[in-house]
């Protein structure tokens, strides 16, 4: 073989050469030298911060706007599989307008045996002036039932026929409707042929006559038309017969409530300023006679004499003494036997005094003044309910 170290081996006998070989002493080149792996930067570590940061500000909101259409499309499933859904607190609703009292009342039978008899009236929604029938609990002044609007005219008025019907009077629409208190929502209609100038009423009949002298009546057995009258002394219509109102002067007597065999004389004093008095009497003997420190209700000029008596109280109203006026209404009760003050209690503070009405209704005694309707206790004074 010929060559040398670095060289190619060649044979002389048979020409065979071979390829290079290394050099004495080596085994080929020398490997390359590796280099250090790069060292990073704190620069580039800020940078992957920052892009993180930006990456979360963009990511986030997308991430909250999913979770609130996946929170939608849930509560959607939910109430299409008649799940409840996940409200707020309902807003409360509000309260319906307070009752007002638009007329005089009339007592009507104790339907539920409580031992009050219940109230006929006319009532108003709150700011509304618009006239419905209305029967009220005489025990708790609860609506047990409240009619149709009848509208606002003047000429509806209340005819107190007797304690099973409560009677709505419209002159202006010649129109009569007697609502059955075992049923109030089913009224029997009657049309007039002119305006009522009178009425009145016993156990069996309610008599009308009418400004064209026509005479209808109707049963208050059934409350359909009947040829049935009624005796004695007809009432208008437009004036309450559960007060006694004029000029003071020509009315001094005033007039009589009873309770038993009681019967109390609401009066003024024979003499002098027109105060009130009152004089207890039984089979025509006199018990006692007591003066009160008021006027009649409205005052000395042009007023009322209203009370009502029970078992044990008689209930007498009148007014504050300012010249010839009254001022306010005040309810006074005074013992059965001796006539002793028993309580005092205002009514209508110092509005100008006026009264439509006051009963007994066994219970209580029910004044009605003005749009205001309310229910003294006759033990104490103080109001048992109010409309």
């Amino acid at each position: 073989m010929v060559g040398g170290p670095g060289h190619a081996l060649r044979c002389p006998q048979c020409g065979f050469q071979s390829v290079l070989t290394p050099p004495l002493g080596g085994y080929g080149a020398p490997p390359p030298m590796m280099h250090a792996p790069p060292q990073r930067s704190s620069s580039n570590v800020v940078l992957w911060v920052v892009v993180g940061v930006a990456a979360l500000t963009i990511l986030v909101p997308f991430c909250l706007v999913g979770l609130g259409v996946l929170s939608s499309i849930a509560m959607f499933t939910a109430a299409r599989e008649g799940a409840p859904p996940v409200v707020g607190t309902p807003e409360p609703e509000a309260p319906p307008p307070p009752l007002h009292n638009e007329s005089w009342i009339c007592l009507l039978n104790d339907v539920d045996g409580d031992g009050a008899a219940e109230i006929g009236a006319l009532v108003s929604r709150g700011r509304d002036r618009t006239k419905r029938p209305a029967i009220l609990d005489g025990a708790t002044g609860e609506i047990r039932f409240v009619g149709e609007p009848l509208g606002q005219s003047r000429d509806l008025r209340l005819l107190c026929a007797g304690p099973d019907w409560l009677a709505v009077l419209d002159n202006e629409a010649f129109e009569l409707r007697l609502h059955p208190i075992t049923s109030p929502e089913s009224p029997l209609v009657h049309s007039l042929t002119d305006e009522v100038d009178r009425y009145g009423v016993d156990e069996r009949c309610i008599d009308l006559r009418l400004e064209d002298g026509n005479r209808p009546s109707f049963s208050l057995g059934d409350g359909t038309a009947s040829s049935c009258s009624v005796g004695g002394d007809l009432s208008q219509p437009n004036v309450t017969d559960s007060t006694t109102c004029g000029i003071i002067s020509m009315t001094r007597r005033g007039r009589t409530v009873s309770a038993g065999d009681v019967d109390y004389q609401i009066h003024v004093r024979p003499r002098g300023t027109e105060l009130l008095q009152v004089t207890a009497r039984r089979g025509g003997r006199d018990l006692w006679d007591r003066p009160l420190d008021l006027v009649p209700v409205g005052g000395t000029a042009i007023g009322c004499f209203a009370g009502a008596a029970l078992p044990s109280t008689v209930v007498v109203l009148g007014s504050q003494r300012e010249g010839s006026r009254g001022s306010g209404v005040v309810a006074v009760g005074l013992a059965e036997q001796n006539g002793a003050e028993r309580w005092r209690t205002d009514l209508a503070g110092d509005r100008m005094g006026s009264v439509r009405d006051v009963f007994s209704n066994g219970r209580f005694v029910v004044v009605s003044l003005g749009r205001e309707l309310r229910a003294i206790d006759p033990a104490t004074g103080q109001s048992a309910w109010q409309l």
